[in-house]
């Protein structure tokens, strides 16, 4: 299985064309020393950087790519930290919109999230952070048609007219699935749940409509979400 390391390495001699037809490439920022690797270590869970993540900060802390905010492998996520308690802000869009790289309670790496602030949605971007590094080259060839583009552009908005990108709380209290049912039960009635366990990328569900605080399961991708009552338009006049 290739290592983000070598997904990086594989496209620095690679020549991409902006949508001006500007010729472009990576370009690497300098990597951290011994001494920056283990204050960062300080900061996660456990203490300890996964293997793959110190390889990588060793050769480069992140890189710049035409289109995208710097991309930063040790930069931690200070927003959305009900939703996720421990990340990594790989990159941003310049809209206050974050992509994000969860990591668990043992320090380890998760998935890839892009988080969007208006409208509120959580998607599901990559599987891992090599497929995250994949993703941006992919974006380099393909531009508007990728994959990073689609979600920013598309699936963001369909996930967030979705009536059923989140589960009725009811009937995850009744189902056959042992961790849904028990994490159900935790929430106050009036909560949803987004699940994201073993999903496809481009999955998602949307937090927009909450006024209280998203509600995260330890250590699954599952997620306590307020259900608001959409109002209608003689409720919204009268106040109702």
């Amino acid at each position: 299985m290739i290592t983000p390391l070598a997904q990086l390495q594989s496209m620095l001699h690679v020549e991409y064309t902006s949508i001006d037809g500007d010729q472009f490439q990576v370009a690497l920022f300098e990597p951290f020393t011994q001494e920056e690797i283990t204050a960062l270590a300080k900061l996660f869970p456990q203490q300890q950087l996964p293997g793959e993540l110190r390889e990588l900060l060793a050769f480069a802390r992140g890189f710049d790519f035409w289109g995208i905010e710097e991309i930063s492998f040790s930069t931690i996520a200070k927003d959305y930290d009900e939703l996720f308690p421990f990340a990594l802000q790989l990159a941003g869009d310049d809209l206050g919109n974050f992509w994000l790289l969860d990591i668990n309670k043992d320090g380890k790496l998760g998935c890839v999230f892009f988080v969007c602030h208006d409208p509120g949605v959580v998607i599901k971007q990559a599987n891992d952070l090599t497929e995250f590094i994949f993703q941006v080259h992919e974006f380099g060839q393909k531009m508007q048609h990728s994959t990073l583009n689609t979600v920013q552009e598309i699936v963001v908005y369909n996930v967030w007219t979705e009536h059923n990108s989140l589960l009725d709380h009811a009937m995850a209290k009744d189902s056959n699935d042992v961790a849904l049912r028990e994490f159900a039960a935790q929430l106050p009635e009036h909560f949803s749940i987004g699940d994201l366990r073993g999903k496809p990328n481009q999955a998602g569900f949307a937090f927009g409509h909450a006024e209280e605080d998203p509600i995260r399961h330890e250590t699954l991708y599952l997620w306590g979400i307020e259900r608001k009552e959409r109002k209608g338009f003689l409720q919204k006049i009268f106040h109702l």
